[in-house]
């Protein structure tokens, strides 16, 4: 499979079967499922594929609320993807 950068995709039930990470996005059963938006990076050629939400609202409000107590808002980034409001919602590692 060729992955494009710029893209959304989905992610298949067969990969959180296999992985069963309590902390990745599942698909749900009667719900949309969660899509993910895909980038190259150029250091070490690795594609990422970044969580995403439609919610838009609820994570401008979370936003605004981490702002008013003075908490970063790095993991959470509203950006247009194909002329459309989405939320990346980032992970940051501890180290």
């Amino acid at each position: 499979m060729e992955i494009l950068t710029g893209s959304l995709y989905f992610v298949s039930d067969d990969f959180f079967a296999k992985v069963q990470d309590p902390y990745l996005k599942i698909n749900y059963e009667h719900t949309k499922r969660p899509h993910y938006f895909a980038y190259k990076d150029s250091r070490t050629n690795l594609y990422w594929l970044v969580p995403c939400s439609s919610k838009t609202e609820k994570f401008e409000r979370l936003i605004q609320k981490k702002k008013e107590q003075h908490k970063p808002t790095d993991t959470i980034k509203i950006v247009k993807i194909f002329d459309r409001k989405t939320a990346l919602l980032l992970f940051q590692t501890q180290s």
